[in-house]
């Protein structure tokens, strides 16, 4: 993976797209078109924007991301195994306990 510094010369010195900031530096859409140019695949980020539309959608990304590393893969283990993710239902109970359950 390139580094930080690396994308930054090439977000400078880069085909003539540079608009650099007051200070000198590239700017935000640059630096993002650079980091588009060398890591993405355009249909990947087409979708990734498109999700990340979704009301809440990020918020339940980092927050899946954020529980310890055994318990989000139970979670991913779960959701990999059910055959219809619309069968999948949830309860909370009293004590805050959460349950994910497969209706058949």
């Amino acid at each position: 993976m390139r580094s930080s510094q690396a994308i930054r010369r090439q977000a400078e010195h880069g085909a003539g797209r540079v608009r650099p900031a007051q200070d000198g530096a590239p700017d935000l859409n640059t630096i993002i078109h650079a980091l588009m140019m060398e890591f993405a695949e355009s249909a990947r980020v087409l979708e990734l924007y498109y999700w990340s539309q979704e009301p809440g959608l990020v918020d339940i990304i980092r927050a899946v991301m954020a529980l310890p590393k055994q318990s989000r893969t139970s979670v991913q283990a779960f959701l990999a195994r059910a055959p219809d993710l619309k069968r999948v239902h949830t309860k909370v109970d009293d004590f805050g306990h959460l349950t994910l359950f497969r209706r058949r």
